[in-house]
């Protein structure tokens, strides 16, 4: 019988039951360290461990290097206001389509504004 997953919970280690260790840990791909998939970060299609990613970075998400951000600030204004919207793949490709040859983010700002009448401060 293989060694069952386990993992750390209040100081103890759990163990899963059914689920074989190999299946809770990732191989780093420029050291070939085997760590914890809570230790790992996805690079692409590659993980990398804390020393090969250069810093340890947010949980969940673990975005390898810095987000774009969207339309820039105009005159001097600073964006510190944040819109999120989740919506299906199809959807979103379309508004990717429909926004050529600029960004989504400049797009979806544009089109919004004019919906809503908004003009910048002259």
């Amino acid at each position: 019988m293989s060694e069952h997953a386990k993992v750390p919970r209040d100081g103890f280690m759990v163990p899963l039951i059914g689920i074989p260790k190999d299946a809770t840990e990732e191989k780093c791909a420029r050291c070939g360290k085997v760590l914890p998939l809570t230790e790992a970060y996805l690079r692409g299609s590659e993980y990398r461990c804390k020393t090969c990613v250069g810093k340890k970075l947010p949980s969940m998400t673990n975005p390898i290097e810095p987000r774009k951000p969207g339309r820039p600030p105009i005159r001097g204004e600073t964006a510190g206001a944040h819109v999120h919207i989740r919506t299906t793949l199809d959807r979103k490709n379309a508004w990717v389509k429909a926004a050529k040859p600029r960004k989504l983010s400049e797009w979806v700002t544009e089109t919004v504004d004019q919906a809503a009448g908004y003009r910048e401060n002259s």
